[in-house]
């Protein structure tokens, strides 16, 4: 009689812990998507980032294509073009689920993989003739990783597909995050100071502070990334009127950022970008400055094509 309650209670234990895990999965995924919800162009891809995408699409309705990363915009956009294939690649099924809650297409045709870019797939070799991203590049380590990645990634390719992505890139000329701040602030105080619009500034703040850390090797400095958002905050909080909006700052730029273990970033030089991918066998084609804000002249979609 013992071991029988005994050996029910144990079933009991392990089916409550299989939903305490779901449970915590799906708090996981909702938490990013309410935080991802918050964040607008240019941290998010807007209209001019899609329109370039398009423009940059070889034409044809039915293309194969592989995006890197679960970007809502990206998965949308496929959809609307009638790609014969869609195939987004993301390590964290967090994040995909997050973001497909995001999405305002229907994704159950979508392939979904959870895998990391680095890792070579060979049942994905010649499979696409396109393969966009938006800021995936900025998260591998320059330059070992993207090596890497490229090499992959022109393996997935067919001979004249291309890889289309929106990187972040250093500045050109000497950049101040004080200056460019203070640029912003004085340009929302211009506009119609509305969610949106608040929305908007907080993610080139966001931008700014990420391209501001960024030291000689092309590695973000989160330690001072996080300094510089933390000064940010506090400025904009004195600016915000209603408490809704202070918690808005505060989840993008405030206190509650500290406690996530993150990697840093890597934003390398144009130049050195175009070497990169000509090394790993593409040409690339175009840099085009699109969802810059304020002055912040950062942010370019590249067009490579495999050779």
């Amino acid at each position: 009689m013992f071991a029988a309650n005994f050996r029910w209670t144990a079933i009991i234990s392990e089916d409550a812990m299989k939903n305490c895990m779901v449970s915590l999965e799906k708090d996981q995924a909702e938490r990013i998507a309410t935080e991802w919800s918050l964040r607008a162009p240019p941290i998010r891809p807007g209209w001019e980032t899609l329109d370039l995408l398009a423009r940059e699409m070889d034409g044809t309705e039915r293309s194969r294509i592989l995006i890197l990363g679960a970007t809502p915009e990206l998965v949308d956009f496929s959809l609307r073009k009638r790609a014969s294939r869609i195939t987004l690649m993301d390590q964290s099924e967090d994040w995909v689920k997050a973001m497909e809650s995001l999405g305002s297409e229907d994704w159950t045709g979508v392939e979904k993989i959870i895998a990391d870019w680095r890792t070579p797939r060979e049942d994905l070799r010649n499979a696409f003739n396109t393969i966009l991203g938006d800021g995936s590049f900025n998260m591998v380590s320059y330059p070992e990783e993207w090596e890497t990645v490229l090499r992959n990634l022109a393996a997935y390719l067919v001979p004249g597909g291309r890889v289309i992505a929106r990187n972040l890139t250093c500045p050109s000329t000497p950049f101040s995050f004080t200056a460019h701040l203070e640029e912003a602030l004085r340009h929302f105080r211009t506009v119609n100071q509305n969610r949106d619009s608040l929305k908007i500034l907080l993610s080139t703040v966001r931008q700014a502070a990420f391209v501001g850390s960024v030291d000689s090797t092309s590695l973000v400095l989160e330690d001072l990334r996080r300094k510089l958002e933390r000064e940010a905050c506090q400025k904009l909080k004195s600016m915000a009127d209603f408490q809704e909006d202070h918690e808005i700052i505060e989840i993008l730029l405030g206190t509650e950022k500290e406690q996530k273990a993150r990697k840093g970033g890597y934003v390398p030089r144009k130049e050195n970008i175009s070497e990169i991918f000509h090394a790993a066998g593409f040409t690339v084609r175009s840099f085009q400055p699109v969802e810059n804000r304020f002055g912040l002249d950062v942010s370019f979609v590249l067009t490579a094509v495999k050779t």
